[in-house]
């Protein structure tokens, strides 16, 4: 298993998703191109504070593009109620 070595387990006991992210990091690992669907359902209709995505998708898009240089990222925003 790969250890992501940026990534530190949630605060606040939140779910620790280090295992999915190893997961993904491997998978990315042994593919040509790594595809991370990757965005934010709840912020339609209000300034954001900054451009970092909820949870750890930062750390899951950082991870996964360490391990794979040919990464894309779908961005999903917010969506209209």
């Amino acid at each position: 298993m790969v250890r992501v070595a940026h990534h530190q387990p949630p605060k606040f006991s939140i779910i620790d998703v280090t295992s999915q992210i190893d997961a993904a990091v491997a998978a990315a690992k042994r593919s040509k191109v790594a595809i991370v669907f990757a965005g934010d359902q709840t912020t339609e209709g209000a300034d954001r504070p900054n451009l970092n995505l909820p949870g750890d998708e930062n750390a899951l898009i950082a991870a996964v593009a360490a391990a794979n240089p040919r990464t894309v990222v779908v961005s999903i925003p917010g969506e209209p109620s």
